[in-house]
């Protein structure tokens, strides 16, 4: 994404923190979805998708090590169609920066990045077996299933093969929050 003047955005500069304060007094979450990148060439689908889904791993960083989660602490955060694998790499990666180069960090944060993504962050998915087999360092109630009718990516055929991968993965408990739940409480559909 850029700015007016074709420069990156950068979620963490101050004159965003409007933006942020509106999203967090509306009460409803900001979503991110792939699709932010394309190149031409040899490829270019592939490694336009690819690049795609890696964006997230920045947008994350704004939000925990730019201090905008601490600066709007109601603010909840929607990954959407990337699926859930990428998590338990961020979360490591980001932990690890905490823990090894607080001096370098600035600003400083008030809490643990594990912490943030807890208490502010979901990810959506259509079809993901590696990341359902990490929902323990996700957190079931963290993430969100969905459909994504007429992609070719999307569960279209797969719907019930893939409910009943999640139901596999998880408790009924789990699966109820992961096929409808948290996406209900999330989004205020109850």
């Amino acid at each position: 994404p850029y700015a007016e003047d074709r420069r990156p955005l950068d979620y963490c500069l101050p004159e965003m923190d409007p933006l942020w304060t509106a999203i967090e007094e509306s009460g409803l979450p900001i979503c991110f979805h792939i699709g932010e990148f394309y190149q031409d060439g040899p490829g270019a689908h592939g490694r336009s998708v690819m690049v795609s889904l890696g964006p997230f791993r920045k947008t994350l960083g704004e939000l925990i090590f730019g201090g905008i989660l601490d600066r709007h602490p109601g603010l909840q955060v929607v990954f959407l169609e990337a699926d859930l694998n990428w998590v338990p790499g961020a979360l490591q990666t980001a932990s690890m920066l905490y823990e090894c180069f607080p001096p370098m960090l600035e600003p400083k944060i008030k809490r643990h990045p594990r912490e943030y993504w807890n208490d502010h962050c979901y990810a959506g998915f259509i079809h993901d077996p590696a990341g359902l087999a990490m929902l323990k360092t996700i957190g079931a109630d963290r993430v969100m299933w969905s459909h994504d009718y007429p992609h070719p990516e999307s569960a279209y055929g797969l719907t019930w093969t893939i409910i009943q991968e999640i139901l596999d993965a998880t408790t009924e408990d789990e699966a109820r929050m992961i096929l409808g739940g948290t996406a209900n409480r999330v989004f205020k559909l109850d």
